[in-house]
């Protein structure tokens, strides 16, 4: 007679983080021989579509600043992840990792550093802790800390995800200078301008080689982003993303040249500063325009940078105001919120033309974020 057909192959929904190998798998689930219970596959199914339901309730609640709201749901996840998966699975760190991006939003900055600290712990016992989930839930720690002040633990924080993230996807990836980014802020808010500036530098090189089609390490993606876009076109798409993408690079770069500009000003090295905020002007005017409010507060920065020794030395917060200024306008238009800016800014003095708090929150590298 002929062989019977295999048993029928477990689902599993396109989100799924656990690996078909079944590392990190619940405790207690041991390995299935046999066919399936297909009522047992129909009841994780309709697990994966209500919790898909939960998360889109949670996200609304987000979109409409009901934060209260939005953590509860969020918690509530993570209380369903850990009770089915146990308490060190990936989904588990992923929920609980969400849940702390929340809580940054929600302003709860303490709370937040507690449960992304706890998410990192998760994701490494879950996935080792070297894995790059790891690095990701490391940065918001650092952010936590950033927001409560307590910069030498954000420092920590952003160098260890930094280790993980330069071993694990090479020291040019943008995913690693946008860690470098909150590295610099770290140590400016440290005092340690010398650190912070190499930082930056280092930052601004990454940022320069995506933008040239020099870095290697996305070379691959780039190529595969060009057939994408080749096929879109083909089907009557059009360039609009790319271009987006090459606008937010760019004005990506203009921040770190305002961010080297605003330590250049500390050090006193003001003609160093006017060069950098000149060469940031010039891109934000390509990007913008001449008469964009994030060119004009640039303007009035470097009038007033370049003016008279003794009008720097005695108005020197008011550079780092017209900065600010500027670098919120040019936020704004990239669509982060008003109010977290205000409060991130806030928390930044120094670096306000990139706020590391409200980069690495609102960025599309904010990992498993809502």
């Amino acid at each position: 007679p002929p062989p019977p057909p295999p048993p029928p192959a477990n689902k599993r929904s396109k989100g799924s983080s656990a690996s078909s190998s079944g590392r990190g798998r619940g405790r207690g689930r041991g390995k299935k021989t046999g066919p399936v219970d297909l009522d047992e596959t129909d009841s994780v199914l309709q697990a994966e579509i209500n919790l898909r339901a939960i998360h889109d309730l949670g996200a609304r609640h987000l979109e409409y600043g009901e934060y209260d709201e939005a953590v509860e749901v969020f918690r509530e996840i993570y209380r369903g992840q850990k009770e089915r998966y146990g308490p060190d699975h990936p989904r588990v760190g992923t929920a609980l990792h969400n849940v702390g991006i929340v809580l940054l939003r929600a302003r709860r900055y303490e709370l937040a550093a507690d449960v992304c600290r706890t998410a990192a712990e998760v994701r490494g016992n879950a996935l080792g802790f070297d894995h790059p989930d790891v690095a990701v839930s490391l940065a918001q720690l650092g952010i936590a800390h950033l927001e409560c002040g307590e910069h030498r633990r954000a420092l920590v924080a952003f160098r260890e995800a930094l280790k993980i993230r330069r071993a694990k996807l090479g020291p040019k990836h943008p995913k690693v200078a946008k860690v470098l980014n909150n590295v610099g802020c770290s140590l400016f808010e440290l005092g340690e301008l010398k650190g912070a500036m190499l930082a930056f530098e280092q930052t601004l090189e990454i940022q320069r080689s995506v933008v040239a089609g020099t870095n290697p390490a996305v070379a691959a993606r780039q190529s595969a982003a060009e057939e994408e876009g080749r096929r879109g076109r083909a089907g009557g798409g059009g360039g609009g993303e790319d271009d987006r993408k090459a606008d937010h690079q760019l004005l990506g770069i203009a921040a770190t040249q305002c961010n080297i500009g605003s330590i250049l000003l500390r050090l006193g090295r003001h003609e160093e500063s006017v060069v950098a905020l000149e060469e940031a002007l010039l891109i934000q005017q390509s990007v913008l325009g001449d008469d964009h409010p994030t060119v004009l507060s640039t303007l009035e920065s470097i009038e007033f940078v370049d003016g008279s020794p003794k009008g720097r030395n005695n108005a020197y917060d008011q550079a780092f105001a017209q900065m600010k200024a500027s670098a919120k306008n040019a936020l704004g238009m990239l669509g982060f919120d008003e109010e977290l800016w205000e409060a991130a800014a806030q928390k930044t003095t120094g670096c306000a033309a990139l706020p590391p708090a409200l980069t690495r929150l609102m960025s599309a590298d904010g990992g498993d974020a809502v």
